[in-house]
């Protein structure tokens, strides 16, 4: 296991709690330079990153620093994912970069060879799902996003982050999300990506 962290904050308690650089991937929004900087100098897995720009200037804070960094690349998918309560991406939007400028973010994420490493992808568009089937068909969706990444970078990924979803019924007359109909329909769609 690993920790995701969304800011510096949260990298120093998890460094302080044990956990190796190596382990640990810095994601969200709006991350500042300094936090950047930060992530570079612990050496951590990933940062993943929301947009072509943060990927110019993680390289330039690499490049300061005379380090390598892995990169992430946070996709926000065309296509919507349905069944959820609160939605983070499928338009549009402020997270991350569009799926239509992914051929772009890979090409330039290896153009800066000497301080970009990339890892993977990271796609969260949305939490409180309740849909099990819906869930399922999203992250066949995820797994043809990673695998034209890896057509795009040339060789496989070391990391598909399939970010949030599963439903919490905090309220009464809520159904329960039902894990066990989604984790059989992950096995054989996981089984089916592996053959």
């Amino acid at each position: 296991t690993g920790a995701e962290v969304a800011s510096s904050g949260e990298l120093v308690v998890v460094r302080a709690a044990g956990f190796a650089p190596e382990d640990i991937v810095f994601a969200g929004p709006a991350k500042t330079d300094e936090e950047l900087r930060m992530a570079v100098q612990e050496g951590i897995f990933a940062v993943n990153v929301e947009s072509l720009n943060e990927i110019d200037r993680l390289a330039t804070i690499a490049r300061r620093e005379e380090r390598k960094i892995g990169v992430g690349l946070r996709v926000n998918p065309a296509a919507q994912l349905m069944g959820s309560q609160m939605r983070m991406g499928g338009t549009v939007g402020q997270f991350g970069l569009d799926e239509a400028d992914l051929p772009e973010a890979v090409r330039r994420t290896l153009s800066y060879q000497d301080q970009l490493v990339l890892r993977g992808i990271h796609i969260y568009t949305a939490t409180q799902v309740f849909d099990a089937d819906a869930l399922l068909e999203h992250c066949r969706n995820i797994f043809e996003i990673a695998l034209q990444t890896a057509d795009l970078a040339g060789g496989p990924l070391e990391m598909v982050d399939f970010g949030g979803g599963f439903g919490v019924p905090y309220f009464e007359k809520m159904e329960e999300f039902d894990l066990e109909r989604f984790g059989e329909g992950y096995g054989q769609l996981l089984a089916s990506y592996r053959s």
